[in-house]
């Protein structure tokens, strides 16, 4: 038995060899069934204990090395979380310290935006009441101006016949044999000063001939007015548009009173024009012509289905009842 354990288990049973063994004395003096045959059978029972302890005391010594190398990663775990707590934290006081900050900066943006859309907001009623107004001045000045139209009518299809070696009205003839204003600014070729406006009103050519006879010779050879010239007053008339070989330009007429033009619309209701290459139509700015043009589609409609339906400037009169036009006109 004593064999098969470590040395030092070996010495542990061994007695020194110069001291007296009290206890196998004792055991010899004693009874000798305890002496011969229990004691090997104790001593047995005992050892088996022992080893049994010290094998469970090498296990669980033999663990602490596994132990440690646990307690270890954990330290290094701890100090790593450590590491980021303190970062954590830092970063946390970083965040504290600019807190007010970026608070006091975000109320006054907000403070800044309030603002802005109050006034904003009061821009844009300022805004709303310019287009109003601005609206309202434009309907004036449309207003005006059909006003200052109403006494005209536009003649189209009139020959324009023009003398061209008899100088114009307001013009004279300069030495070297070419026409220039009264004030001596010279005339091109179609009777305009160099500076004209393409597209404006031009007058030197047309004075050369007597658009209010041709107005009133019109009056009774197409709308058999019995003499125009005495039932008739025209404060005068003449060519609109620049001047354009192959291309009649129409007569505006301004008539001196009210009687004047509606014995003329009179005429023009009793006569048909349709066949012939004249017309006359009342003169309006072109704002009104373009009103107007959107509201024929909707007016000829309305007369296609039974209804009395006419334009009065710019507005279109169904049935007696002004018409506000929703959808596109049909064609």
């Amino acid at each position: 038995m004593h064999s098969q354990c470590p040395p030092y288990y070996n010495q542990f049973w061994q007695s020194p060899p110069n001291t007296p063994n009290t206890h196998t004395s004792s055991m010899n003096n004693g009874n000798s069934y305890f002496a011969n045959n229990g004691q090997n059978t104790i001593d047995s029972d005992v050892l088996k204990k022992l080893l049994n302890r010290l094998d469970n005391i090498d296990k669980k010594l033999g663990q602490l090395d596994l132990i440690t190398a646990k307690i270890t990663n954990i330290a290094e775990r701890l100090t790593c979380i450590e590491k980021r707590r303190e970062d954590i934290e830092k970063s946390q006081n970083f965040l504290a310290d600019n807190y007010e900050t970026v608070s006091k900066t975000a109320e006054g943006n907000k403070t800044n935006i309030i603002n802005i859309k109050r006034d904003l907001k009061t821009m844009a009623d300022e805004n709303l009441n310019l287009k109003q107004t601005n609206n309202s001045l434009k309907e004036d000045v449309i207003d005006l101006k059909c006003r200052s139209m109403r006494d005209n009518l536009l003649f189209f299809g009139i020959t324009e016949v023009v003398d061209n070696n008899q100088p114009s009205i307001g013009t004279t003839v300069n030495a070297s044999g070419g026409t220039q204003t009264a004030s001596g600014e010279p005339l091109d070729a179609s009777g305009d000063t160099p500076n004209a406006a393409m597209g404006s009103a031009t007058y030197d050519r047309s004075r050369a001939e007597d658009c209010v006879s041709k107005v009133l010779r019109f009056c009774r050879e197409h709308l058999q007015i019995t003499d125009p010239e005495s039932v008739i007053q025209i404060d005068r008339a003449h060519r609109i548009g620049r001047y354009q070989r192959n291309k009649v330009r129409p007569i505006v007429a301004k008539f001196k009173d009210s009687q004047s033009i509606m014995c003329t619309k009179n005429a023009l209701r009793r006569v048909d024009l349709r066949r012939t290459p004249y017309n006359v139509i009342e003169q309006y700015p072109a704002e009104v012509l373009e009103r107007r043009k959107s509201l024929v589609g909707h007016m000829m409609q309305a007369r296609r289905d039974g209804k009395r339906a006419f334009l009065v400037r710019d507005r279109l009169f169904i049935d007696g009842r002004p018409f506000i036009p929703t959808s596109t006109p049909p064609q």
